[in-house]
């Protein structure tokens, strides 16, 4: 069996803060246990700083909080910077993962040769006014 990569997820984040704790509640939940989270928030507006702040002391989660908006390109590169996983995934903070989303899709890198880096799959639509 092989060791399990340490897999980072990146949540970028601007003026979610009504969606953005789902999407950190959904990362903590997977089922592949070997995840460090990095959120980082740009220059929000919204009570989004509030909402991240409460996870600042959580162990798997590092949080930077943008006082200024710099664009996605750059609070992905900043997360980037810090990430120490041998796989990245993204999140958009107004998203969120079902709970084996990691664990499938290390598997299927794993089954690969090294010529293979990404893996996605489909994604489901959730609309507010209908459910």
């Amino acid at each position: 069996m092989q060791p399990q990569p340490l897999v980072t997820v990146v949540i970028p984040s601007f003026n979610h803060a009504a969606y953005i704790g789902a999407a950190v509640e959904s990362v903590l939940a997977q089922t592949y246990p070997n995840i460090e989270l990095i959120i980082v928030d740009d220059g929000s507006s919204d009570d989004s700083h509030d909402v991240i702040s409460k996870y600042e002391e959580h162990p798997k989660i590092t949080v930077r909080l943008n006082s200024e908006n710099a664009g996605q390109s750059a609070v992905i590169n900043q997360a980037l910077a810090i990430a120490k996983g041998e796989f990245v995934a993204f999140l958009p903070s107004d998203d969120w993962y079902l709970p084996r989303k990691t664990e499938l899709q290390v598997q299927k890198l794993q089954s690969f040769n090294e010529t293979v880096g990404v893996v996605y799959a489909n994604g489901q639509r959730f609309f507010e006014d209908t459910g």
